[in-house]
């Protein structure tokens, strides 16, 4: 793997060329129902990836610590419940992805998702709970966030509340701030009339030069209350755990 240290443009230039919605939600529910591993294994980069940020705000309009993510987390909640999918895109940490020979044919799990030999795109880190994770095309996340934003149902409820797509709590701990959030879903292949389903999804954040920066999303569409529930697996991991307050 070569690594070269570079800059990404401003993010308004980039061109998003959205996937089909259903083909991204579905192979996220593929992946985390049919691996039961650990999501901690970092995702292997045999590729050649370039790292990148984003341009800084402007001074002053964005605080670190445990008060400037809870000053995030408002933000986030914000664009969720109004359907701003760009507010993500335009905070995600991006890396630019040269596919080799080897990640065309992996011989295991994570890495860039490359198809062929050659192939460029910007990638971000992701994962499915319980499964390893993977830097995938940029164009994946944002059209499984418009999935999420379109079919979440705000009038179903279970014992975690609303089915609205919300902020569920966050972890303003140094070196791993988290940003939890949550909606009820229809699941792609479900028979009709069983309802919506439960998902739940763990934001990384990163201050970096002034501003916040969403460094990697963790899905769970099964299993979803082990992200949510106090002394579950997942959240024993988060150490400066908090139930968000709007």
């Amino acid at each position: 793997m070569i690594i070269v240290p570079m800059r990404e443009p401003p993010a308004t230039m980039r061109a998003h060329l959205l996937l089909p919605f259903i083909a991204a939600f579905g192979a996220a529910l593929l992946l985390g129902a049919a691996c039961d591993s650990d999501d901690s294994t970092p995702a292997p980069a045999s590729a050649t990836v370039a790292a990148t940020t984003t341009p800084p705000a402007a001074a002053g309009a964005e605080k670190a610590g445990a008060e400037g993510l809870r000053w995030l987390s408002a933000r986030v909640n914000t664009a969720l419940g109004s359907g701003d999918v760009a507010f993500f895109d335009l905070r995600m940490k991006t890396v630019d992805v040269v596919c080799t020979a080897a990640d065309v044919n992996p011989q295991g799990a994570g890495g860039p998702a490359c198809k062929a030999v050659g192939e460029r795109f910007k990638g971000f880190e992701t994962a499915n709970w319980r499964s390893e994770g993977a830097i995938s095309p940029v164009e994946d996340t944002i059209s499984q966030l418009k999935m999420l934003v379109t079919t979440a149902d705000a009038r179903a409820s279970d014992r975690f509340g609303s089915g609205a797509l919300r902020v569920h709590s966050l972890n303003a701990e140094p070196g791993n701030y988290v940003i939890i959030f949550t909606a009820m879903v229809e699941q792609p292949g479900r028979p009709n009339g069983q309802g919506p389903v439960r998902a739940a999804f763990a934001s990384s954040w990163s201050y970096e030069e002034g501003r916040w920066l969403m460094t990697r999303l963790l899905s769970a569409y099964v299993l979803a209350e082990e992200l949510l529930t106090p002394g579950s697996e997942y959240t024993n991991r988060l150490k400066a755990r908090e139930e968000f307050r709007p």
